[in-house]
């Protein structure tokens, strides 16, 4: 993880701007929880991530609106239609 990501993000247009390869986080989905659990990001542009879990897959994030995204210190959570989060990603 890189010195950026270890700060607290102000909004989600933070997060995007200091998000790069090789930082690892953890991801809690709500929805699915057997796809938790570590991940590596890969690739990243200006609309979404890349990241690997555990067994090597590629998993991408195709980014939402800011309204659609809560922000909690180092944790990234994308809100469903229901305004509960489905997914979480926390920087290690």
């Amino acid at each position: 993880m890189t010195t950026e990501t270890t700060a607290a993000f102000k909004s989600f247009a933070d997060f995007k701007k200091r998000v790069q390869v090789g930082d690892r986080l953890h991801c809690d989905n709500f929805n699915f929880p057997h796809l938790s659990g570590p991940r590596t990001v890969t690739k990243v542009q200006t609309n979404a991530i890349a990241v690997t879990n555990a067994d090597g897959r590629e998993i991408w994030w195709w980014y939402t609106k800011a309204s659609e995204v809560r922000i909690d210190g180092r944790a990234v959570s994308a809100i469903d239609h229901a305004g509960t989060p489905a997914f979480t990603y926390t920087f290690d």
